[in-house]
């Protein structure tokens, strides 16, 4: 009996394991996700009557656009590769600059998910504000989880290269 890794290089371990990234992005952006609900519920429970905990479902369709976007995220990276030097540098405004749009996107993501949870749970529809109306500070929220998938690609495709040594 071979071993697997032995076998085959970590690149065609991640290709041949692609339908389980969704289940382990799912699995890590909802713990991110229901961790910060977690800060956000003792907060405000210390102000006021403990939210409702449907609120939780839309809480997380704050992070469930990275599930999906999460595979182009670690593509790009791929592509444009943080490093040191000339060549990380051009790469880091490569990113950001796809940053932008990709935050907007979660974004729109996020007001798709919401309104689905809202509806299903028949709870009362909050208000959802366009993008074109989006604040810097709700805009940067979008952004921080582009950059969170942008390390977490960095560091599995530097344990693959170490692991491939």
């Amino acid at each position: 009996m071979t071993n697997f890794r032995q076998t085959t290089s970590f690149h065609e371990q991640v290709r041949t394991a692609r339908p389980f990234g969704f289940v382990v992005l799912f699995l890590v952006w909802t713990m991110i996700g229901l961790m910060s609900y977690g800060r956000y519920y003792f907060q405000a429970i210390q102000l006021g009557p403990a939210p409702e905990l449907w609120h939780a479902l839309t809480w997380l369709a704050c992070f469930y656009p990275w599930v999906l976007m999460g595979p182009a995220v670690f593509w790009l990276e791929a592509r444009f590769p943080l490093s040191w030097g000339a060549r990380g540098l051009r790469s880091f405004f490569v990113l950001l600059a796809f940053g932008v749009p990709l935050a907007l996107v979660a974004f729109e993501l996020r007001v798709i998910f919401a309104r689905t949870f809202e509806y299903f749970l028949r709870v009362p529809l909050e208000e959802q504000p366009s993008p074109w109306q989006i604040c810097p500070v709700e805009f940067l929220y979008h952004h921080i989880p582009y950059w969170v998938t942008i390390g977490g690609s960095y560091i599995l495709r530097h344990l693959g290269q170490l692991q491939e040594r």
